[in-house]
Order: C-alpha cells, then sequence, then structure tokens
C-alpha cells in the first residue's frame, strides 16, 4: 500500500500570505513552505480597520510575499537573482549627488565626516 505522505523533495513549495487574529488587531505574516519545512516571517504588518491603511498593508505584504517566492524558486532552481545597486557604496553615490545638486548637498555630504566621535 504506498503512502500518502509525499517525499520533502516533491512537496509543494510556496509562500502564502495569512491573516492572524491578535489581541491588538489583526497582523499579517507569511507562510514559506521549502522543501517540507514550514517557517513564519512576521511581517510587522497590521490590519487597523481603516479601509485605505489594510489596502496599502495588504498590497505591501502582497509585494513582499512575491519577492520572497521568487528568491524561493530562484534557490530551488539555482539561478541567481540580480541586484539592484545594493553593493554600490552610498557615500560614492551621495558624492555624485552633491557634485549635481550643488552647495548644500555639498555641506550636508561634509557634515558627518567632521564626526568629534569615531564611527564603529
Amino acid at each position: 500500500m504506498p503512502s500518502s505522505k509525499r517525499s520533502p523533495s516533491t512537496r509543494a513549495s510556496g509562500v502564502i500570505l495569512r491573516v492572524q487574529k491578535g489581541k491588538k488587531g489583526d497582523h499579517l505574516y507569511l507562510d514559506i513552505h521549502d522543501r517540507g519545512v514550514r517557517r513564519r516571517e512576521f511581517l510587522k504588518l497590521y490590519l487597523t480597520g481603516n479601509r485605505e491603511l489594510d489596502r496599502e498593508a495588504k498590497l505591501l505584504a502582497e509585494e513582499i510575499r512575491s519577492r520572497r517566492l521568487q528568491e524561493l524558486r530562484a534557490r530551488q532552481t539555482g539561478v541567481e537573482l540580480p541586484v539592484f545597486k545594493l553593493e554600490e557604496d552610498f557615500l560614492s553615490y551621495y558624492a555624485t549627488m552633491a557634485a549635481r545638486k550643488g552647495k548644500p548637498w555639498k555641506n550636508t555630504f561634509a557634515h558627518p565626516l567632521r564626526s568629534p566621535r569615531p564611527l564603529p
């Protein structure tokens, strides 16, 4: 008699957006299934009862869900996701912006460099 349980490699993988009811209101979280392992990612997004705010929270949660699903699929297939300007040094970016924008930007750029405390 065949077993009704599927092996971890054939189990469905996915990311599901769920709502959990709480004392202070409902909050959104992701239910992530990957190769038979389930984990939750709490998004710190709450449903307040205000239609407009709830709509925005749900849209943001859906964007996060789709990003996590892309990451999951990329990890399963071995495809590397593109990184968009995350590796660019912020100070070099700000220096180019200061050169384009003028004196106020240059003053702001120079200010943290004259900090009396050393940065960690």
